[in-house]
């Protein structure tokens, strides 16, 4: 195998299939982490521990902002055991945290900052069954208070519930096990709560300034979240309707919507490699590229890839009519006892497979 990028054949075409009108997200359809009101964007394939990805389980005590801000979340529970933990394909095949109800992470206002009027807050999770009282997010101090939570163990379990500081919004009732996408439009009089883009509650009521962030727990280290936390941006304005539905669609689309995905292959040093990826766009190209270093992550013009560079190219190969793209390859001996990462790229609906990954024998 080279050591070229496999994507870059034919780079205007991809590109063209992930523009969105909206500033707020880029070309390859991910938000701008240089946007002038992005707060924070914490990304579990991204800035965890300050280093390598690490391995499945390891418990997190560092989640860095993705943004240009620099507001890490750097403050986490002295045991090991009640910090949160790093899965590598939990949601929809990309990373996640899991908290299991006695977990957080969070960043003091001396870090943080605080938002003292609108914000506007995304963030992908799963809530599993019997988390239906946990505080997913809330400040980090008692002085300015925003909050978003499964329910109270005395007031109405189950529902999602949207603390302004001033006051608490009933939303709709928590849905277990499966990803959501929710947002959080919060003014001074002027509150929506949107989940997987459509709206669930809206509110009037008064609104505290935002002052540092916790996730998994209240402020006050108590009444924690059990499920996944995937993604979290925060900006600091109410974002405009296309603005909005941008950031939403790139989440949905990362998170809830099928992607191709790798068929279980065996990897053999000096060995030819069958290679499977299903749910591909029907006769379109599919594209791949492997990895022997890491499953990165590794920003690119078609989106986040979950390989480390150096990336070698595998020949890409059409999908057949049932979307299944089939391709073999060569494993040179060297290789051997190596793990191998391979990602495909499906051009005809612009989305990333999840990782296959195998060690070399």
């Amino acid at each position: 195998m080279s050591m070229r990028v496999c994507l870059a054949a034919s780079s205007a075409v991809l590109l063209s299939t992930a523009l969105l009108p909206a500033q707020v997200v880029l070309g390859n359809g991910e938000p701008d982490p240089a946007w002038p009101t992005l707060h924070g964007w914490y990304d579990a394939a991204f800035g965890i521990n300050g280093g390598a990805p690490p391995a499945a389980g390891d418990p997190v005590g560092l989640w860095a902002d993705r943004s240009v801000a620099g507001h890490d979340l750097d403050q986490v529970l002295t045991a090991a055991s009640e910090r949160p933990t790093w899965r590598a394909g939990d949601a929809n095949g990309l990373p996640a945290l899991a908290f299991d109800g006695d977990d957080a992470i969070w960043a003091l206002e001396t870090t943080f900052g605080q938002i003292p009027e609108d914000r506007t807050v995304f963030v992908v999770l799963r809530v599993e069954p019997g988390g239906d009282h946990g505080y997913v997010l809330d400040s980090s101090s008692s002085f300015g208070r925003n909050a978003f939570l499964t329910g109270q163990a005395g007031f109405h379990p189950g529902r999602w519930q949207i603390q302004t500081g001033m006051d608490t919004i009933l939303s709709t009732d928590v849905g277990y096990e499966s990803w959501q996408v929710h947002t959080l439009e919060l003014g001074n009089g002027f509150q929506q709560h949107f989940r997987d883009g459509v709206l669930q509650a809206t509110g009037a009521a008064g609104l505290q300034a935002l002052r540092g962030l916790t996730l998994g727990a209240r402020y006050s280290l108590e009444d924690f979240f059990r499920g996944g936390i995937a993604e979290v941006l925060v900006y600091a304005q109410l974002l405009p309707q296309a603005d909005r539905e941008a950031v939403e669609g790139y989440l949905r689309r990362k998170y809830l919507e099928p992607r191709p995905r790798f068929e279980p292959f065996k990897a053999g040093a000096g060995e030819p490699l069958l290679l499977q990826v299903s749910g591909c766009t029907p006769y379109a190209a599919v594209f791949f590229g492997a990895s022997t270093t890491g499953p990165g992550p590794w920003p690119s013009p078609w989106g986040t890839l979950m390989l480390t560079p150096p990336i070698h190219p595998i020949p890409p190969c059409g999908a057949d009519g049932a979307g299944l793209a089939v391709q073999t390859a060569w494993i040179p001996e060297d290789l051997q006892g190596r793990t191998l990462w391979i990602q495909a790229y499906d051009q005809g609906s612009g989305r990333l497979s999840t990782l296959g990954e195998a060690p070399i024998l």
